[in-house]
């Protein structure tokens, strides 16, 4: 369906951050990127549609980490030019995964986890991504976790380093090319960790509703 001038003018001038349900869920200033925000402006749309109905949907507990996250963790990681100078993945996600979270993040997911044991996902949610015309589809990364073993700790460290390979995609040769291809600018990357909607059947977790949609 295509989005009305209205709703796309409104859209970009509401920010989450601004919101009194949605602000205690985001850690960190600015942008929580083009997927995050959507899915949230979303849910304000069915809170302020008037129908009884949808106004009662809800999501999944979830935080939101935004790009300033992303870049104070990018101002601590050594050698950076030199990493992306290297166009060697393997290299600069090795690199990432041995650089510490903030620490305001690192808190946050082990406060997040510490209530949680049903699977999360941690998604990228970068500036440029889920836009009108370029989806990135493919280019950055988002993981399931069964986050049903070991201690808080422990699983708050798995968190942490899905959270990191995804900060390391937005550098890594085929999100750069996409990028130039298309005569983008630079990205910066926002995080969504979200519990999976379901329920376990002994030792499997099965989501409520699964599957893809597929647009023209």
């Amino acid at each position: 369906m295509p989005i009305d001038e209205k709703t796309r003018n409104s859209c970009f001038a509401w920010q989450p951050d601004d919101d009194p349900e949605f602000a205690p869920m985001i850690y960190g200033r600015g942008t929580i990127g083009g997927k995050g925000r959507s899915l949230l402006f979303a849910l304000r749309r069915l809170r302020d549609s008037g129908d009884v109905h949808l106004a009662r949907v809800c999501l999944p507990e979830s935080i939101y980490f935004s790009v300033e996250i992303f870049h104070r963790f990018v101002e601590s990681v050594p050698s950076m030019d030199a990493l992306i100078s290297a166009r060697d993945p393997d290299a600069l996600e090795r690199v990432f995964l041995d650089t510490a979270l903030p620490n305001e993040a690192a808190l946050a997911v082990r406060k997040f986890l510490s209530g949680i044991n049903d699977p999360v996902v941690i998604r990228s949610s970068s500036k440029l991504e889920d836009s009108v015309k370029y989806s990135f589809a493919g280019k950055y990364l988002s993981t399931f976790f069964g986050n049903n073993v070991g201690s808080v700790e422990e699983r708050a460290v798995r968190v942490e380093n899905e959270i990191k390979k995804i900060y390391a995609r937005i550098f890594f040769p085929q999100a750069l090319s996409y990028k130039k291809r298309h005569g983008l600018g630079e990205d910066e990357m926002g995080i969504i960790i979200m519990r999976m909607t379901g329920r376990w059947r002994g030792s499997c977790y099965y989501p409520t509703l699964g599957g893809v949609r597929y647009s023209e």
